[in-house]
């Protein structure tokens, strides 16, 4: 938040510098939206990361149980073995856990920190099973093939819908770079959008129609099993 206001502050006074109130305003809108898109993509990686990396993991787990070891050593062998951001998660589950939070809860709040489908299954799984007993091991390899499947096809996907998505980012991000650039080179006929009736309702339809693709384009690429 502090980081945030920081730089809409510096972002006000150079617009403002620059081009005078209209690019005062300009500048911190577009750098907000600028730092949610970066936010809202690492999280997106790490997320990514982590359930391309939950088959092996699960493996990892299934293995070490059937040599012996209880599901806290099981956990430890993953935060100790895997890459980040898996490591990362279990090491902080295993430290609650370690804290005294009961291993189902350190869970559950794990799952809603990555917000993974596939991980949730395998979650909800480790829990059930340490509830009524059974054969941990051998249910963590069937979720793993499942979550295996679910990969191949969210890859698949990703690659036949990689050439739209790219065109997509380019066309969305086009306006507000022409616009930012007339803005400085022709500011009194970027103006006229902003102070007449109709280019105000041109700015709005535009404004809605990309809105409305952006959310198209992603509803089209968007894996629902």
């Amino acid at each position: 938040g502090a980081v945030l206001a920081v730089g809409a502050a510096v972002l006000t006074l150079l617009g403002f510098a620059v081009g005078g109130i209209f690019l005062m305003i300009l500048f911190p809108v577009l750098g907000l939206f600028a730092s949610l898109a970066l936010l809202d993509s690492r999280a997106a990686k790490r997320k990514r990361l982590f359930t391309a990396q939950l088959d092996g993991t699960l493996q990892l787990i299934a293995g070490s149980l059937r040599s012996g070891f209880g599901i806290m050593q099981a956990f430890g062998t993953v935060a100790d073995e895997t890459e980040w951001p898996t490591s990362e998660e279990f090491t902080r589950v295993l430290g609650e856990v370690r804290l005294g939070r009961d291993l189902g809860d350190a869970l559950e709040a794990s799952v809603e920190r990555v917000d993974s489908e596939d991980y949730a299954w395998a979650g909800q799984a480790i829990k059930i099973s340490r509830e009524v007993g059974g054969n941990l091991a051998e249910v963590l390899d069937n979720v793993s093939g499942t979550i295996r499947q679910r990969n191949t096809l969210r890859r698949m996907v990703s690659a036949l819908s990689a050439e739209g998505r790219v065109s997509g980012l380019i066309l969305f991000a086009l306006p507000f770079i022409l616009l930012a650039w007339m803005s400085v080179t022709n500011a009194s006929y970027v103006e006229l959008l902003f102070v007449r009736t109709g280019g105000r309702i041109a700015l709005g339809v535009a404004v809605g129609l990309m809105v409305i693709a952006a959310f198209w384009m992603r509803k089209i690429v968007q894996i629902r099993f």
